[in-house]
């Protein structure tokens, strides 16, 4: 929520974290996965849903962060904070 409305959005989703400069921030995902592509809503929201495999091993990672356009941004894109879950 809170971003701009109808800006294009990356959100980088991995099993692993290998940090890496992006636009003056730092995205954790390993971003050797490519990015899925998204636009934020007319209100400035955007959602994600992703399933786990049912292979994926007990207590295995899983990590997720945006990169959205940004005008206002130095680079032009905000990035959010990381998110890591962690399989049960």
């Amino acid at each position: 929520t809170n971003a701009a409305p109808n800006a294009g959005a990356l959100i980088f989703a991995a099993a692993t974290s290998n940090p890496v400069p992006f636009t003056g921030g730092i995205i954790q995902p390993n971003t050797a996965i490519p990015p899925n592509i998204g636009l934020t809503d007319a209100t400035g929201g955007i959602e994600f849903r992703s399933v786990l495999p049912g292979s994926f091993p007990s207590g295995g990672e899983a990590w997720m962060q945006w990169a959205i356009q940004d005008a206002a941004a130095i680079h032009g894109f905000s990035i959010s904070n990381a998110i890591m879950g962690l399989s049960p």
